[in-house]
């Protein structure tokens, strides 16, 4: 399960958050899920498909193609959104961690190779 994510805005943003309230709540939450798109797309193009020190520059398709947004859902003056995805390994991708020890095998007509340059 993901933790949840608080975050600070500065006066800016509170400005911003103010004058916001004057507008109807679905054309707010309509404003989050072009946005979450946005960023979504931001997301998969240069953080998973670019190789980097600040990316992960995935192998496959699997963990890019698994990022979503949810809907944004609204409660009288309340909206709630998110950006996640539903693989086990995404966190530790994302947040850093350890997986428990298992065995790494060739696929068939495959070979392994960890950090070996070629030899000319």
């Amino acid at each position: 399960m993901s933790e949840a994510i608080s975050i600070r805005m500065d006066p800016a943003c509170e400005r911003l958050l103010a004058a916001a309230k004057n507008f109807p709540v679905a054309q707010l939450a309509r404003a989050i899920d072009r946005e979450n798109q946005f960023t979504v797309g931001y997301i998969q193009r240069n953080k998973l498909s670019l190789r980097g020190p600040t990316t992960l520059g995935v192998v496959t398709n699997r963990l890019r193609s698994s990022i979503r947004a949810s809907k944004a859902r609204w409660s009288g003056t309340e909206i709630e959104s998110s950006i996640g995805s539903n693989l086990v390994y995404a966190g530790i991708h994302e947040f850093g961690g350890t997986t428990k020890p298992h065995i790494i095998e060739a696929k068939p007509g495959h070979a392994l190779a960890f950090g070996v340059s070629p030899v000319c």
